[in-house]
């Protein structure tokens, strides 16, 4: 029964147009793709829908248009990848290899410029305009783009693209780092270099402060100027070493003669064990001062 019903809806479309008939599939298209795109599919609405023929050209090559998504992929991802400018040489080559084999005026299908209403992730209703570029019997869909200006690598912006890379006296690499981006670029990158200025500084500032804290508590616990302590340790330093010398001088006349100097060193270090041992030389004080 329902084969029926599609059957005679088909007869009477038909019998009214087949410009009416193209709509219908147009219109199922439409909302089939553009359910694919939203974050809640079921507050789809759609508002209005215009089926045109698609005359090939390098506005509606699928293979074209494709490319010249992949250049704006590599725009707003430039830091990001490998030698970007290589591969936007060999995009651009791709593009006008294909569109020096294009037969221009060949009908490939038709454009379906649809507008419609939807919620977006946070609930609010939006109203978005797409193009869809499909085959000559509605069944699949070659390219999605949207027709909003405001929205990133939109159709007229794509378009625009690939004039400026079609056209005879050919394009620069600059010519894909648009202006405002490239002016985005630097205030980035001078924004993160200010920080590093303002953070180096900061750092200095606290090793400064940290150091003459250190210095103000050293003189007023000690009651001596860094130099003077400078001083103090020297002269102990000198006098510590001399009067280890001077015992191991004396201890070395005790030993055996025979001894050799390995024997003389253990000795000796047996000593300064045996003197720390009785509390008469400080363990950490002997040590810092042999750092010194």
């Amino acid at each position: 029964m329902r084969r029926i019903a599609i059957i005679l809806s088909l007869v009477v479309l038909t019998a009214c147009g087949s410009t009416d008939l193209r709509n219908l599939f147009g219109e199922h298209l439409a909302e089939r793709e553009s359910k694919k795109i939203l974050y809640i599919p079921d507050s789809y609405e759609a508002i209005e829908t215009v089926v045109d023929s698609a005359i090939l050209s390098t506005h509606n090559d699928p293979i074209i248009l494709t490319t010249a998504e992949e250049i704006y992929n590599i725009k707003e991802n430039i830091f990001n990848i490998r030698e970007p400018f290589k591969k936007i040489e060999q995009l651009e080559s791709k593009i006008r290899k294909r569109a020096a084999e294009l037969e221009f005026g060949k009908f490939i299908g038709w454009e379906v410029r649809h507008r419609f209403r939807a919620k977006d992730n946070d609930g609010r209703v939006d109203i978005l305009d797409m193009l869809y570029i499909c085959d000559k019997r509605f069944n699949d869909n070659y390219f999605t783009a949207s027709l909003n200006n405001d929205d990133d690598r939109n159709y007229y912006d794509l378009t625009y693209l690939i004039d400026e890379i079609t056209a005879d006296e050919g394009t620069s690499l600059i010519d894909f780092i648009d202006a405002e981006r490239v002016e985005s670029w630097s205030e980035d990158i001078s924004e993160i270099v200010s920080e590093i200025e303002t953070e180096s500084l900061n750092i200095i500032e606290d090793v400064k402060k940290t150091a003459s804290d250190v210095k103000q508590e050293i003189e007023t616990t000690y009651g001596q100027t860094i130099e003077d302590v400078k001083k103090i340790s020297k002269v102990i330093k000198t006098e510590t070493q001399e009067a280890i010398s001077e015992i191991k001088s004396e201890l070395t006349e005790v030993i055996p003669q025979e001894s050799n100097s390995t024997e003389a060193e253990v000795i000796i270090d047996d000593y300064f064990e045996y003197e720390i041992n009785n509390n008469t030389i400080d363990s950490n004080t002997l040590l810092e001062l042999n750092n010194f």
